[in-house]
């Protein structure tokens, strides 16, 4: 084996072996900001969420869902664009208060898979969750 063989063996086990390298699967990324997008497949929508690791522990939660198509933000006057059809305009109104609640309860729970979705919002808990997944990878 030539010397540049042994040296990337070397690098090579040297960083499986390093846990800052190599994370055990349900531990925490190390401390720092770490970003997930989601991107719907079918509708022009995506999650982007930003969780703050400190100590091993979730301590912020900020994400958003962005209408890719008009390049805003899912928030609590989005209804508007669903204007004409009262079915939409209230689902848009039962996601965006349901999905308020995601957050604080992934930094209570520390888990994503104890983040239940709330009834009417399924939706923003599904991006939710496909967005946290990707920011804990």
């Amino acid at each position: 084996m030539g010397k540049t063989a042994r040296i990337f063996c070397v690098c090579f086990l040297l960083s499986a072996c390093n846990p800052a390298v190599r994370r055990q699967p349900g531990a925490m990324p190390a401390d720092g900001t770490h970003r997930g997008v989601y991107i719907f497949e079918t509708e022009p929508y995506k999650a982007v969420a930003d969780l703050e690791i400190k100590g091993g522990k979730i301590t912020a939660v900020q994400w958003v869902i962005m209408d890719t198509m008009r390049n805003v933000p899912f928030d609590s006057t989005y209804g508007r664009y669903m204007e004409g059809n009262a079915l939409y305009v209230d689902q848009c109104k039962k996601d965006w208060q349901g999905s308020r609640g995601y957050a604080p309860r992934l930094i209570q729970t520390q888990d994503i898979n104890r983040v239940d979705a709330v009834t009417g919002a399924t939706w923003t808990h599904m991006l939710f969750k496909k967005a946290v997944q990707d920011a804990l990878r």
